[in-house]
């Protein structure tokens, strides 16, 4: 009899208690479950639906809605975390809290339709925050950024967006200026944004107070050792030595940079620059920069690399390096270029050139006018070392060659084995620092291991009776200054295509999106 009570007590009691819990928890037959909301604080927003009565399995979209200066922040209560619109399903009945935190910005509540106001530099601070990486913002005046020189024990701007949390959202200058930003040198990624991952940033300019000479910046690094070259073909994004700096980005991932404007000079031991952006992996749609650029090992006037599109755009200031210089990029690596220009001077030690000091890419309808000049690897015109295509472009700046490993050409300096040109010209002076018989000097190409298509020199402008230095010159055909300018230009490059690309003036020919007649 014992025994048989104690199997009872433990055998079926616990058989009991599950038939209870199975059934204690199983949905109500009637299938109806109610939804309860409540926002804290309760001015903070609201959520819609607010409630309601639903059928089980019934799989519902709830939205937290922020109140005017307010944010939302995340829920608690049967759902948790950030996600907003968030959908919840209904196996019982549902309840949850919108939390909800006061905005720093005057209005707007980050949204596409209804971005964030942004006027003063503590509002570009607030971006900052993890919160607020993924919201949209419009500038409403013009931003004194010069506080940003006293942040921290070094001073500088910690940019908006890091790998680790991108700035993903939009940002809208509105056509308004930030003033005297200085950026911080000691993060990985330096910019106003160091970190964009598919955003748009449009119609931002940023400015100067300062007096900036080209030349002070080109000193900055007079006592630096120097670095070894980089590799143009061997760049590793995930290396910490990969440390990338524009004035506006840092780094773009898939982002899209429009109407932007640069008027700062930048320059950094620490860091690969750009004029404007300091790795374009997305585009760069018709911007400028405006000021000197000096890097570490790597410089362009307006981005350091590009893989992504940068098009009708273009860079005016000084670019140098301890390592490779172009005057718009620095490596053109696998990317894009097209109907853009760089009118600034081009120096550094290793290879520049007017453009870009290297192109793995595509250059099409693009030019360059500044000088170039390189210490001891290639110096072009338009691309120091080309293992790219290169279409309907020229260059008319100076190019010198000073070291007798230095491959100097007005157009390319060396041509690689993938290296194509296609309907181009050039009319800048080639000349060597020093007397060589050697020297690999030519009109168009210093070195030629790739191909030349129905391209031209001046071969009075340039000094040069070769086209190509070393190599094949095949495809390279030597002209007059009379032959290469005004209308008769046309019938004597009769391979470009003078009804849609180009057009002839008083003087050498232009690209027809140039303007004018």
């Amino acid at each position: 009899m014992i025994r048989s009570q104690k199997f009872i007590i433990f055998y079926f009691i616990p058989l009991m208690l599950s038939v209870a819990l199975i059934f204690g928890c199983s949905t109500d037959s009637s299938g109806d479950f109610r939804l309860t909301t409540s926002s804290k604080p309760a001015e903070g927003g609201t959520v819609t639906p607010s409630s309601g009565s639903y059928d089980q399995g019934t799989r519902l979209e709830i939205m937290a809605v922020p109140a005017d200066g307010f944010l939302f922040v995340g829920w608690e209560g049967d759902i948790i975390g950030d996600e907003n619109p968030v959908t919840i399903a209904f196996f019982g009945n549902r309840k949850v809290t919108a939390i909800f935190g006061i905005a720093p910005f005057a209005s707007g509540d980050g949204s596409p339709g209804n971005p964030y106001t942004v006027s003063n530099f503590d509002d570009l601070m607030a971006m900052r925050d993890k919160n607020y990486l993924d919201k949209h913002y419009i500038q409403v005046n013009d931003i004194d950024a010069s506080p940003s020189e006293d942040i921290g024990d070094f001073g500088g701007f910690i940019p908006i967006g890091t790998r680790e949390d991108p700035f993903t959202g939009s940002y809208d200058g509105n056509g308004y200026q930030i003033i005297d930003l200085a950026y911080n040198q000691f993060e990985k990624f330096m910019g106003l944004f160091g970190y964009i991952k598919d955003a748009e940033i449009r119609n931002v300019t940023l400015a100067s107070t300062h007096l900036e000479q080209a030349e002070e910046m080109g000193m900055m690094f007079s006592n630096i050792d120097h670095l070894p070259p980089p590799d143009p073909f061997a760049i590793d994004i995930d290396s910490e030595n990969f440390r990338p700096g524009g004035t506006l980005v840092g780094f773009n991932d898939g982002g899209v940079i429009h109407n932007c404007k640069s008027f700062l000079s930048i320059g950094s031991r620490r860091h690969n620059i750009g004029g404007l952006v300091g790795y374009n992996g997305g585009e760069i749609l018709n911007s400028f920069a405006t000021k000197s650029v000096t890097g570490n090992s790597l410089s362009g006037g307006l981005a350091g690399y590009n893989s992504g599109l940068i098009e009708n755009s273009h860079a005016t200031g000084f670019a140098s390096s301890l390592g490779m210089a172009g005057g718009l990029v620095g490596n053109n690596l696998g990317g894009k270029i097209i109907n853009s220009y760089a009118k600034g001077n081009v120096g550094s030690a290793s290879t520049n050139g007017g453009l870009a000091a290297v192109n793995t890419g595509l250059i099409q309808a693009s030019y360059a006018t500044g000088n170039s000049s390189a210490g001891f690897a290639e110096s072009g015109g338009l691309v120091g070392r080309n293992d790219g295509q290169i279409i309907d472009s020229f260059s008319l700046g100076y190019v010198t060659r000073y070291e007798e490993s230095n491959t100097a050409g007005g157009l390319v300096g060396l041509n690689k084995e993938n290296g194509v040109i296609n309907n181009s010209y050039t009319a800048g002076r080639v000349s060597s620092y020093e007397e060589d018989e050697d020297a690999e000097m030519g009109g168009i190409i210093g070195k030629n291991e790739g191909s030349i298509n129905s391209s031209y020199w001046d071969a009075e402008a340039s000094g040069q009776a070769k086209g190509v230095g070393a190599g094949d010159p095949e495809g390279a055909t030597g002209l007059t200054t009379q032959q290469m300018s005004g209308p008769g230009a046309q019938a004597n490059m009769p391979e470009f295509d003078w009804q849609n690309v180009w057009r002839t003036t008083t003087g050498y020919p232009v690209l027809r999106w140039q303007g004018g007649e």
